[in-house]
């Protein structure tokens, strides 16, 4: 029973921040007082859900041990329904158990197997479909307690079925235009929690992401180009709880930084894959001078939006890298942002724009390189950054020449009165494919020793809000040396004891004057062609 218990406060430790599909008292209070009860009361389908969170709370321990353990765990979880006919079966605790198995899907999800964590969470949805979670429980005269029950359950289906299928760019199978199911109403006492994030992530899965998905992603016919920045207008809209705006790194709790960071790459990705087709198109139309295309405007936020994701995520890794393992599925949407900045730069790789993308480009390979480790990361994603480095290294090699030199020319005053000599300790991460000394490259890549390094933030830490319809970085970009010196990641990397107390200062004063894109008045209305129909 301490076991288990342990257990249960573990899961909500390390994943209920993100996923509850019940509610804390709920598993204490019924699946856990029901199951080690003497004799025993739980049904099977309870025995099952408890098995299922037991699993999870066991899927992150690195272990292989332990691994092995929760995957028996689940195994056990599937039996017991199986043995229930859960098909067959009108308990809503078969479709809480079903939700947590999916959960453990989508946790320790393989990247060669797609299929398994997406099909289990729509036939999830279908099967709650079947015990008509989608109807309004109130409409149907239940008391309250299992009213929010049931609104819980199908909001918390219905968000992970379409985080699902935004990852996997595949048709969702919860549809809120047939579904009357009100928000759950969560109070500090009920979920035990701040509801505020889970408030935020049904919203936006409701009011956004959907129509991502129905409308650009999976829709049959390609949409105009006025549907792309509705959709875009309504993304920006959407309200940021409060409590979640400006996380300070150093005084938040670890549960409060991991929702900021989860609402940051769930909006991040929505964001650009709601302008993926209308990005390439008009670096296709106009490579010369892709924000001068009718759909410039999707050039310029995806090329914010990454550069943003990829920048949060190296401050994180510099001042609490032992959270990231709990953002699941992050080096995933990092892939995708990296894909995105070498389609740019293979296209577009002249001028200060150029310049900063590729800054930011080889920071991302790098940071990927020293933090995507472990079990649950695969080589497969690692080849594929490094394949798309390749390619932009061979398209425009004298973007790392022009980084190199920019590096070169810093100097530092350390506290020995010695300056860094160019060629050993500036080219941190110029010469490698991914942790593999480029030979072509006379003297770089000799060292990859660290020296450690502390930003004491000033103020609020970094976010960057969502932007206003934008122009581009037409204007914008300039790699000057102040900005690449700022960039605490980066100065990880340099030889040097320590740093003044005004480029301290500095570095954390960077994440707080970042202007973002340029606001733009209006849009052309014109037809555009097939693809962009009016």
């Amino acid at each position: 029973a301490d076991q288990g218990r342990a257990l249960i406060d573990a899961y909500f430790s390390n994943y209920g921040w993100m996923m509850s599909p019940v509610s804390q008292p709920y598993c204490v209070n019924v699946l856990f007082a029901r199951a080690y009860a003497v004799p025993r009361t739980a049904s099977i389908p309870e025995i099952s859900a408890l098995l299922a969170l037991f699993a999870i709370a066991m899927a992150g321990d690195g272990s292989l041990g332990v691994q092995h353990a929760s995957a028996e765990l689940y195994e056990l979880s599937l039996e017991a329904l199986h043995l229930h006919d859960a098909l067959n079966s009108k308990d809503i605790a078969t479709i809480e158990a079903m939700a947590l198995q999916s959960c453990f899907l989508s946790i320790l999800w393989d990247g060669d197997d797609v299929q398994k964590s997406w099909n289990y969470a729509g036939t999830t949805v279908r099967k709650a479909y079947g015990m008509e979670l989608h109807r309004d429980p109130e409409l149907q005269g239940m008391n309250e307690e299992e009213c929010l029950r049931r609104r819980r359950l199908f909001h918390e289906l219905a968000s992970l079925d379409i985080w699902q299928s935004l990852l996997f760019q595949r048709p969702p199978s919860v549809q809120y235009s047939v579904a009357s199911t009100a928000l759950p109403h969560d109070t500090m006492e009920t979920l035990r929690m701040d509801p505020a994030f889970f408030r935020w992530k049904y919203t936006f899965c409701r009011d956004v992401l959907i129509f991502i998905m129905n409308d650009v992603v999976c829709a049959r016919d390609p949409p105009t180009y006025a549907k792309i920045l509705e959709i875009d207008k309504r993304a920006r809209e959407c309200l940021v709880p409060p409590n979640l705006q400006f996380v300070d790194l150093q005084t938040a709790s670890t549960e409060l930084i991991l929702q900021e960071q989860c609402m940051g790459l769930v909006t991040e990705l929505a964001i650009c894959r709601l302008h993926k087709d209308s990005f390439l198109l008009a670096l296709e139309e106009s490579p010369d001078d892709p924000f001068q295309h009718f759909a410039g405007h999707s050039v310029s936020t995806i090329l914010y939006y990454t550069m943003a994701q990829l920048k949060r995520l190296r401050f994180l890794t510099t001042e609490r890298p032992g959270l990231l393992p709990g953002l699941k599925r992050t080096w995933e949407v990092v892939g995708a942002s990296l894909s995105f900045l070498s389609t740019f730069l293979r296209c577009v790789n002249v001028g200060p724009t150029a310049e900063r993308a590729y800054m930011e480009f080889e920071l991302g390979c790098k940071m990927v390189m020293d933090q995507a480790s472990g079990p649950e990361h695969n080589a497969k994603l690692l080849r594929r950054i490094s394949d798309s480095r390749q390619a932009v290294l061979q398209v425009a090699p004298h973007l790392k020449d022009g980084l190199r030199q920019t590096l070169a020319k810093m100097k530092w005053d350390g506290p020995t009165g010695n300056e860094p000599v160019a060629g050993e300790s500036f080219d941190f991460a110029l010469g490698y494919p991914l942790g593999v000394r480029d030979s072509t490259v006379s003297g770089v890549g000799s060292s990859r020793s660290t020296v450690p390094f502390t930003v004491n933030p000033v103020g609020s830490v970094y976010r960057p809000e969502l932007p206003p319809m934008v122009e581009g970085f037409r204007n914008d970009g300039n790699l000057t040396l102040p900005s690449v010196i700022n960039d605490p990641y980066l100065a990880n990397y340099f030889s040097m004891q320590d740093l003044s107390s005004l480029e301290r200062e500095s570095m954390a004063l960077m994440y707080d004057s970042d202007p973002g894109p340029t606001p733009r008045e209006s849009f052309p209305a014109e037809d555009r062609g097939p693809r962009y129909g009016h």
